[in-house]
């Protein structure tokens, strides 16, 4: 159950209520949390095709441009580390971007993918990034989904899923109190680098127990 104000009337529960009630808990994919086994990657991406990374923010009533930000570098950093694609140079991408609305706009992902010299396009859509705070309990948690896809740049084809026209990941939170140093630009920079993680651990096998992802600065 997603975490929902109207099941928080009594403003006094305490932080762990809370959680029961809204079903804010550990963040991130399940799979990734837990002890066991190595998982496989979902799909392997070709590593001799160049690849963009273009992540968007389509669909938020508010967009901050902090989830498309960090998500961008978190996914750059897992796909360059554990060696899953050749990336092209993002400043590429802002490039067309300066180019203005007008041109940019209706371009399709794969137009985009071919304008910067990427044979395919690892497309993110972030469609939900919402903080939710009951009226005087002093907690927040955060929701956030994305769709994600691999597009091929020659024949605007997505090369994965197979199956969907694309693949969906959520990241819920737990239950957190909202101070001076967690604030709710903070709570969605971790969303976006939390669900950039996981959506890297797609496209590579990995052990359930690997350390925690580093940091990434993007001041």
């Amino acid at each position: 159950m997603a975490c929902n104000p109207l099941n928080l009337v009594r403003f006094t529960l305490t932080a762990a209520a809370l959680w029961m009630l809204a079903g804010c808990g550990p963040a991130g994919v399940i799979a990734s949390r837990t002890t066991g086994s190595t998982v496989n990657a979902k799909y392997v991406p070709n590593k001799t095709d160049t690849m963009l990374v273009l992540v968007e923010s389509y669909g938020l009533s508010l967009d901050s441009g902090i989830e498309t930000q960090h998500m961008t570098l978190v996914l750059r950093k897992t796909l360059t580390d554990s060696k899953i694609a050749t990336l092209v140079d993002q400043q590429a991408l802002e490039r067309l971007k300066d180019a203005g609305p007008q041109q940019y706009t209706p371009m399709t992902i794969a137009d985009i993918g071919r304008r910067v010299g990427a044979r395919q396009v690892l497309y993110v859509n972030i469609w939900r990034s919402e903080i939710v705070k009951p009226p005087g309990s002093g907690q927040m948690c955060g929701h956030m989904n994305a769709i994600v896809k691999i597009v091929d740049s020659s024949t605007g084809d997505t090369r994965w899923p197979a199956d969907a026209p694309s693949d969906d990941v959520q990241i819920t939170t737990n239950w957190t109190p909202q101070n001076a140093d967690t604030t709710e630009d903070s709570l969605r920079a971790k969303m976006a680098d939390e669900m950039a993680a996981d959506i890297g651990k797609l496209f590579h096998d990995y052990h359930p127990d690997q350390e925690p992802m580093e940091k990434v600065n993007v001041d």
